[in-house]
């Protein structure tokens, strides 16, 4: 099991606040009116792709652990092969 910690930034807390990614998720006020969504889990795998979603995408910084930001930065490398421009 694994300690996850997300920080949602205050835009995207409207949507967050309201979003279950996980029944262990705890959410506390952070930074400049962010939320703080910590969680333990088995795996990264789900947790990405969850944090992928068009209501998290571009609204969230993955604070820990590394391994989460190693795993999300390869997914979204993966993902820009699916678009080719020129």
């Amino acid at each position: 099991v694994m300690e996850h910690q997300n920080q949602v930034c205050k835009r995207g807390c409207q949507t967050s606040g309201q979003v279950q990614l996980h029944p262990s998720q705890k959410i506390s006020h952070g930074r400049n009116g962010s939320l703080v969504v910590e969680l333990r889990c088995r795996g990264h795998r789900e947790l990405i792709w969850e944090l992928m979603h068009p209501d998290w995408l571009g609204f969230v910084q993955i604070e820990s652990p590394d391994r989460l930001k190693e795993e999300y930065s390869e997914q979204l490398e993966r993902a820009k092969k699916a678009v080719v421009l020129g």
